[in-house]
């Protein structure tokens, strides 16, 4: 992420959103760094992970997930976010579902943990498929 507050806010604000990767303590790391080399060829715009201090959100002491978010430009690109999803899969072999939040949700304040839901535009399976919501918000294969 952009450590100048200016560059933050210009990609807070843009139409983009976030991957988001939930980790587990032991794999939070290398899936990190495995993304870099996205950030440095320029396919996503920043990436932003959780630090190992606990937070008021993880609700249970046995919760020991962690987020990665990797910032994409524009949330309605679909072919884009498809592909930048296909490469942070194959860049971390991540073996979970991954979900993409727009930053206007964020900002927003549609949260889970305060009991929002369907708060994510786009989901990632493991399998490689992308999922869009439709207008019941339900998921429908792309």
């Amino acid at each position: 992420m952009p450590s100048d507050p200016d560059d933050f806010e210009e990609v807070f604000r843009s139409q983009g959103g976030k991957w988001l990767l939930y980790t587990e303590d032991s794999n939070h790391d290398s899936h990190w760094k495995s993304l870099l080399p996205l950030y440095h060829e320029g396919l996503i715009l920043g990436v932003k992970a959780s630090t190992a201090k606990p937070t008021e959100l993880q609700l249970e002491p046995i919760d020991h997930k962690k987020v990665i978010m990797c910032y994409t430009e524009d949330s309605d690109d679909l072919e884009y976010v498809g592909k930048v999803a296909n490469a942070i899969r194959s860049a971390t072999k991540h073996g979970e579902i991954m979900y993409y939040k727009t930053n206007a949700a964020s900002k927003d304040g549609l949260y889970l943990h305060e009991g929002k839901r369907a708060v994510c535009k786009y989901m990632h399976s493991v399998k490689g498929q992308l999922f869009i919501r439709d207008q019941y918000k339900r998921w429908k294969m792309v």
